[in-house]
């Protein structure tokens, strides 16, 4: 995995220190369950050169005792008085697991079909709870995947309906603007195949706003479902490259 920043710096005399944070938004089996700090000192010479310093601290990973390394470099130039720094960080370590009714799909990841429903906001904190996420669809592959998971669960416990389980997306923001939980359009999922018919904001009116969150159904099909009715839901945590 590689962390990358840019940052533009005005640097007129003198030097200059920084402390830039990576926040822990990752989607791997490997995330860093902490921020990420990078401590960067610039300074230029004489000459005009620029000696810049970086250093990131080691962090512990996780409850399992595994440690993940920071070995960033760092490269940078200057314009005129303006600097243009650049840092990526590549990170390596023991790969934490889910538990162990969690299945695992080989080159995607591991998935759980919670079969008790649940609102989508519950749901989606549920999954951060044990340390994934709603699943985001990225592959007619993965959708195929799905399709298996489902018929394991012919049935679902206190759900509005058997047919669908949220994921993580929706248009709560603007409509028909999906987004997923983590800030990408539908599009930039690379899986858009919307069920037929789908989305239909099925109940919407002024006093409510309809089907706000995102689902996928028994055929791998993307549909939009209630935030607030009890479905069921898939937790995701993907294997990282």
């Amino acid at each position: 995995m590689v962390l990358s920043v840019t940052v533009w710096l005005l640097v007129l005399t003198g030097s200059l220190t920084t402390q830039l944070s990576l926040g822990p938004n990752l989607q791997c089996s490997c995330d860093l369950p902490e921020t990420t700090v990078f401590t960067v000192t610039n300074q230029r010479n004489e000459t005009g050169h620029w000696n810049t310093e970086i250093i990131a601290r080691q962090l512990e990973c996780s409850e399992d005792g595994s440690t993940k390394k920071i070995q960033p470099s760092v490269e940078a130039r200057q314009e005129k008085d303006v600097g243009r720094l650049s840092i990526a960080a590549h990170i390596a370590g023991e790969r934490s697991q889910p538990g162990s009714d969690y299945h695992l799909v080989p080159d995607h990841g591991y998935y759980k079909l919670h079969v008790t429903g649940q609102t989508w906001q519950r749901a989606r904190l549920t999954c951060a709870g044990e340390g994934t996420h709603l699943i985001i669809l990225n592959s007619e592959e993965e959708a195929a995947a799905i399709k298996k998971l489902f018929t394991q669960h012919p049935k679902f416990n206190s759900t509005t309906s058997h047919d669908s389980a949220f994921a993580g997306f929706h248009d709560i923001y603007d409509e028909e603007e999906y987004l997923t939980i983590f800030g990408e359009t539908l599009k930039e999922t690379g899986y858009t195949h919307w069920a037929l018919g789908q989305p239909d904001n099925h109940g919407a009116s002024q006093v409510s706003p309809g089907e706000d969150c995102g689902g996928v159904n028994r055929q791998g099909e993307l549909v939009d479902l209630n935030c607030e009715e009890q479905h069921a839901f898939i937790c995701e945590q993907e294997i990282c490259p």
